[in-house]
């Protein structure tokens, strides 16, 4: 038996959700950008920038102790800018369970054969209730089909925590910097059209 599988980028389509924490640590400074949280929306942007949007739609979740869908899944760059320009409404607490099981939720109204893709983007440790909820949440999303990216910004991020809730090692990201994160999420866009995960056995 032999198998051949070749991915066209122009027949891909996708269905994505950024997933951003605004806990009250994100105020703080981080270079080249006022704050983590500036640097975030800067990143979102790019990410944006990279998409065909129509063909390809995408949410933005905001979390804090809540977690707040800004934008469901669309293909209006409109809409997006628009709430990533109103100023994400920060708080205490890291409830990162809680989102990407708000992310898994959107990208259950996926088109049929779109690839499916969360990124999860946080500064510090989780606070859910539960000490479990993130990898529960991000376990039952993987074996849902979605594609889970995680990016931790600046020094204090739970890094063995943020590997084992993405789809693998490849696919966690820590960021020092608002540039380095621009770079991140700019590299995660260009790799989703043919991400491995998509294709048999995931090659």
């Amino acid at each position: 038996l032999m198998l051949r599988e070749r991915c066209d980028p122009t027949l891909r389509f996708a269905d994505l959700v950024l997933v951003i924490d605004s806990s009250s640590s994100m105020s703080q400074p981080t270079a080249g950008a006022a704050s983590k949280l500036d640097a975030a929306v800067a990143a979102a942007r790019v990410f944006l920038d990279q998409l065909s949007l129509g063909r390809d739609r995408a949410a933005l979740i905001s979390f804090n102790s809540a977690v707040t869908v800004l934008v469901p899944l669309t293909g209006d760059r409109a809409e997006l800018d628009a709430a990533l320009a109103g100023n994400l409404a920060q708080g205490t607490g890291t409830r990162i369970g809680a989102a990407i099981a708000a992310a898994a939720e959107q990208l259950g109204t996926a088109r049929p054969g779109s690839q499916r893709a969360m990124v999860v983007l946080t500064d510090g440790q989780g606070t859910d209730e539960d000490p479990g909820a993130a990898q529960a949440a991000a376990d039952a999303a993987k074996s849902a089909g979605v594609t889970v990216y995680t990016v931790g910004l600046g020094e204090d991020v739970d890094l063995v925590a943020l590997r084992a809730l993405a789809s693998g090692a490849d696919h966690c990201f820590v960021a020092p910097d608002a540039a380095e994160l621009a770079a991140i999420y700019r590299a995660i866009a260009g790799a989703l059209p043919c991400a491995k995960e998509a294709f048999w056995a995931g090659r």
